[in-house]
């Protein structure tokens, strides 16, 4: 899971993992607390597989305003040309 944030280098470092050998990227569903991690990858290089409402936006409501949690807007144009969509559950 990549996360709300870039933590999650710090943490596969840890382990031993490189992020540079990684043979896919699977968002297993299009909130920011999952995504938001993207924009730290090189996103050019694997293949990326989502649900069908990946790039949609997607709010929360929290009182009497509504906030973005989907995936960062700044990549979504990005991703649209390189995701393949999957239709069964990830």
């Amino acid at each position: 899971m990549l996360g709300p944030n870039q933590a999650f280098r710090h943490n596969a470092q840890k382990m031993g993992e490189s992020l540079t050998e990684l043979s896919a990227i699977i968002i297993s569903h299009c909130h920011s607390d999952h995504t938001d991690g993207l924009p730290y990858l090189d996103l050019t290089q694997q293949p990326l597989y989502a649900g069908p409402h990946v790039t949609e936006p997607h709010y929360l409501k929290l009182l009497h305003y509504y906030k973005y949690v989907g995936v960062p807007k700044t990549i979504i144009s990005h991703l649209d040309e390189r995701i393949t969509v999957v239709k069964e559950p990830l």
